[in-house]
């Protein structure tokens, strides 16, 4: 049974302004448990918001310690912003010094979004920095170089006595991806690859939860 948790939602919106996150579920267990198995915080198009991380990280380990269940952040896409200069020249120093912040509050999820290879020449350097850091980073797209994933399309973690699923879905729409990396991704149209991948017989039995950072009509 899922049960929203509310009082956060406004704090982090203000903090995150054009940002999107979601509430954090406080979530019970399949047992019907009175107490809740843990709780999800959602984050999502971050664009490299240097005079908000600061802030962001603080609400993250206020949540965190208010509140003594296990946790998992996800995070849903586009850390990086190369419109920020400072991000641009530092290769994002600072949002790789808040990722594994954030790591090490709790366990921490990626979808790669569009704007992930912005401070980079490859897409798998990303990845592999993420996942050195302790992220797991989860997408469905392909490196048209090798024909292999850059990362799992699912993840399967666990929320105190909880499984849970995660699967990542990425935008389809190329151009909005830096130019120079383009002819090294392969992604499948967001809607099929959802039909074909997303079936009740592949559902994990505990809490599945879907990334979809798609473009607003695919969502």
């Amino acid at each position: 049974m899922l049960t929203s948790f509310r009082p956060s939602r406004r704090l982090l919106l203000q903090l995150l302004g054009s940002a999107a996150v979601l509430p954090a579920l406080g979530m019970q267990s399949f047992a019907q448990s009175a107490a809740p198995a843990g709780r999800i915080l959602i984050l999502s198009d971050l664009h490299s918001a240097y005079e908000r991380s600061g802030y962001l990280l603080a609400a993250l380990r206020a949540e965190v310690a208010a509140h003594a269940v296990p946790h998992l952040i996800v995070i849903n896409g586009d850390v990086f912003e190369s419109g920020n200069v400072v991000a641009a020249r530092s290769g994002g120093i600072i949002d790789w010094a808040f990722l594994k912040a954030v790591a090490d509050l709790a366990p921490t999820v990626l979808n790669i979004g569009n704007h992930e290879p912005d401070l980079t020449d490859d897409l798998s350097k990303v990845v592999a920095q993420a996942q050195k850091l302790g992220i797991t980073v989860v997408s469905n797209i392909v490196d048209t170089r090798t024909g292999t994933a850059y990362a799992p399309a699912t993840a399967k973690l666990a929320l105190g006595d909880l499984p849970v699923q995660v699967t990542g879905i990425a935008t389809a729409a190329v151009t909005t991806y830096p130019k120079a990396i383009r002819e090294t991704l392969t992604i499948a149209d967001p809607v099929a690859w959802a039909t074909a991948n997303l079936s009740s017989e592949s559902a994990n039995t505990g809490l599945n939860l879907v990334l979809s950072h798609a473009g607003v009509v695919a969502d």
